[in-house]
């Protein structure tokens, strides 16, 4: 015991130094989105305060706790981050080391200075890390949906994390066969935005929309048109979301078609027209067609059609003109030469 305790006394520093380094690991290893919730609980924070208690010099707690928040961010995210992460840990272990000084003091003036100290050192948190409240209420709603549209063994599912970019919660999405394609599940305002079912809506149209486009191509050599998926109406029903979908979507399929080059009502109608019929003589079933191209003037010109039997007055079915730039890629189409 005698000897413990002497071992003790004797390396006390170090053992010190240990416990700091084993605060800062698992402060800043816990506080990365990649955690999912836990990252959402201050343990930054606490451990930062544990750290203060303890006697070492206060460079050496924050070279370390800068030191794993570099290397932690810079592995899981990025250098930018990593030196970003740094900088926050290294300015909480002095703000919160000052605090404690200041209380030391045991006056009012100074014990309010540090109790603003730590509060500003735990305002970060919330700003880059989220709230764990809000944080539980979304993977509830993630995970009510994620087990109604994603059963399959083939797409991989992150935790959930805070996102303080946009400042909302989501989790990410890949397919096993394709990690580096990463897609989002976002939870706003309690509503969930999924960009793996935009793409995987998109999948399933693809072969419709090469259908489309040889035929056209086929019959209009010399022109330049672009067919663009727009949706699948009221997709995913209630199935799993995959690409390996198997159902017949094509009757509920809507797209447009964008005309390259400058061309006043009438050409437009009748281009439009003519690509209509050539689509319908070759049987192919769509929910709707959007035609647009762009006018004389810095406008849209814009015609929707369906299979109905009331597609064939063109001239009547033309939209009013509208200001240019629908979207950025329709832009980028209609202007390039």
């Amino acid at each position: 015991m005698e000897a413990t305790n002497k071992f003790l006394e004797n390396n006390k520093y170090y053992i010190r130094t240990v416990v700091v380094a084993l605060l800062a690991f698992l402060g800043t290893y816990y506080a990365l989105p990649a955690r999912g919730l836990i990252s959402m609980i201050p343990f930054l924070l606490v451990a930062v305060l544990f750290s203060v208690l303890i006697k070492i010099p206060i460079w050496q707690k924050a070279a370390l706790f800068g030191l794993f928040a570099l290397i932690f961010a810079t592995v899981e995210i990025d250098y930018t981050h990593g030196i970003g992460f740094a900088a926050l840990c290294i300015l909480m272990v002095i703000f919160c080391s000052l605090a404690f000084y200041l209380l030391r003091k045991k006056k009012i003036l100074p014990a309010i200075i540090s109790i603003l100290l730590i509060s500003a050192c735990a305002v970060p948190h919330a700003y880059f890390f989220g709230n764990i409240i809000k944080g539980l209420d979304a993977d509830r709603i993630l995970a009510e949906y994620i087990d109604e549209r994603y059963t399959s063994e083939d797409t991989i599912i992150s935790e959930t994390y805070y996102d303080y970019k946009h400042g909302y919660y989501k989790a990410n999405i890949y397919e096993k066969k394709r990690p580096t394609e990463i897609y989002s599940l976002t939870v706003i305002n309690n509503y969930l935005y999924d960009s793996y079912r935009t793409y995987a809506e998109k999948q399933l149209m693809n072969r419709r929309m090469l259908d489309i486009t040889s035929v056209l191509r086929d019959n209009f050599k010399s022109d330049k048109f672009e067919v663009i998926p727009l949706n699948i109406s009221g997709y995913p029903f209630k199935s799993e979301i995959t690409i390996n979908d198997t159902n017949d979507y094509n009757s509920l399929m809507s797209f447009r078609i964008v005309i390259s080059g400058q061309l006043d009502k009438d050409s437009f109608t009748d281009k439009a027209k003519r690509y209509y019929d050539t689509i319908m003589d070759n049987d192919i079933d769509f929910k709707k067609i959007v035609f647009v191209s762009k006018g004389t003037t810095n406008t849209t010109l814009r015609i929707s059609v369906t299979t109905g039997p009331f597609m064939k007055d063109f001239p009547s079915l033309l939209k009013p003109p509208a200001i240019y730039g629908i979207d950025n890629r329709l832009f980028a189409y209609l202007n390039q030469s």
